[in-house]
């Protein structure tokens, strides 16, 4: 909603501002068209839906897929060994998964169920806001 709003008075802001709108897996591209000039898509299967979308109706709109359009300066260094330590991780290998933790949404008990089948050299971290904590069980 309040990208829709701002990009409607967009013409209203000083300067020529471009709306990026940043877009995980929920809606359909033709639900967020009016909402930005660029879309920041965070996953491939709406990347693709959004610029075949955006081609097949011929729309003066920019689609980009992951990386974000931050610069690799801007973002922080991290001592990975610290980090390790500092999160009690010993195993070589790990899944980083970042995002609301829930079921019905996010899918996080296959997640949990998938990565404990993993050998002793995986850790699974999970970081994220607990959703529906009576409902899943963890």
């Amino acid at each position: 909603m309040a990208a829709k709003t701002i990009f409607k008075f967009r013409k209203l802001l000083p300067g020529k501002p471009k709306i990026v709108f940043t877009h995980g897996v929920w809606n359909q591209p033709f639900d967020n068209i009016n909402n930005a000039d660029v879309f920041h898509e965070v996953g491939i299967e709406n990347y693709k839906a959004m610029k075949a979308y955006v081609e097949e109706h011929k729309l003066n709109k920019e689609v980009v897929l992951l990386p974000h359009f931050l610069k690799d300066e801007s973002l922080p260094v991290y001592d990975i060994p610290e980090l390790r330590k500092q999160f009690g991780i010993n195993t070589p290998k790990v899944i980083l998964s970042v995002g609301a933790i829930n079921r019905p949404h996010k899918r996080m008990d296959y997640l949990i169920e998938e990565a404990a089948k993993l050998p002793g050299d995986w850790t699974l971290v999970v970081c994220g806001a607990a959703r529906e904590q009576k409902e899943i069980g963890y």
